[in-house]
C-alpha cells in the first residue's frame, strides 16, 4: 500500500500526477487531494484508490524531471 498526498490536482484536465518510480512493488495505491478551497473545506475529502497496474497503464509525462503517470479523478474509486 502505498499513499499519495496530493497538494493540488491538475485543474485543467481534473488529474493528479504520481510519481512512476514511487510505484513498484505496491499492489494498491491511494490517494488524498489535500487542496482547500476558500472556506477551507476539501474539494475531494475522500480518500481516493486504484490498483497500481492500472496506473501504469495510463500516459506519463515528464514534469521537471521527473515521470509521472497522469490519472483523471473520476477513474478512481472512492475509499468511504
Amino acid at each position: 500500500m502505498k499513499l499519495f498526498s496530493i497538494r493540488e490536482p491538475i485543474w485543467k484536465t481534473r488529474s493528479v500526477g504520481l510519481n512512476q518510480r514511487e510505484l513498484y512493488d505496491e499492489k494498491i495505491i491511494f490517494v488524498d487531494i489535500l487542496y482547500k478551497n476558500k472556506e477551507g473545506k476539501r474539494i475531494y475529502p475522500n480518500r481516493l484508490t486504484m490498483e497500481s497496474e492500472k496506473v501504469r497503464s495510463y500516459p506519463t509525462q515528464i514534469v521537471k524531471g521527473v515521470v509521472l503517470h497522469i490519472i483523471p479523478i473520476s477513474d478512481f474509486e472512492l475509499v468511504v
